[in-house]
């Protein structure tokens, strides 16, 4: 029984290790507001039903996908945000945007994201991504008509 307490109090340390990494990576890719509510929202979960799997997903996504060599932080935004539109995951989609613009993508990109989405997905899977585009950016006072000059 002992391997068993043991394996067990590994995989919780190793958990807790990715759910660390991941507040570390959200706290960079958050806005103040947004990082405090899921900072919270991570701690006060730890024993309610689902809060679990709740900080298994964080720790998974952010702590281990997000914390990779290979590709940069705006890649893994791209590959994010293309996957969470062909989803259809419109929540998600929403703060992936947010994480877009705090990864360096400009409006005009996110914009034309959707736009290559379109042929692949339809006019009406892109368009509810347009519009989760406008809202969530809204959220944060950007427009997608905004242009910077990297968009020039």
């Amino acid at each position: 029984m002992d391997g068993g307490e043991n394996s067990m109090s590994a995989k919780d340390e190793a958990q807790a290790q990715s759910l660390e990494a991941a507040l570390a990576i959200l706290k960079e890719m958050l806005t103040d507001a947004q990082y405090q509510g899921m900072a919270a929202r991570v701690e006060s979960t730890s024993d309610d039903f689902g809060g679990t799997a709740f900080r298994r997903t964080i720790a998974q996504t952010y702590g281990d996908n997000w914390t990779g060599e290979a590709l940069s932080r705006k890649e893994r935004s791209l590959l994010t945000i293309g996957l969470m539109i062909g989803l259809r995951t419109p929540a998600e989609l929403g703060h992936q945007f947010k994480i877009a613009i705090r990864n360096g993508f400009t409006p005009r990109q996110i914009e034309e994201m959707i736009n290559h989405a379109q042929p692949y997905v339809g006019i009406l899977v892109a368009a509810a991504a347009g519009a989760v585009a406008q809202q969530s950016l809204g959220d944060l006072g950007i427009k997608l008509t905004d242009r910077t000059p990297e968009d020039e």
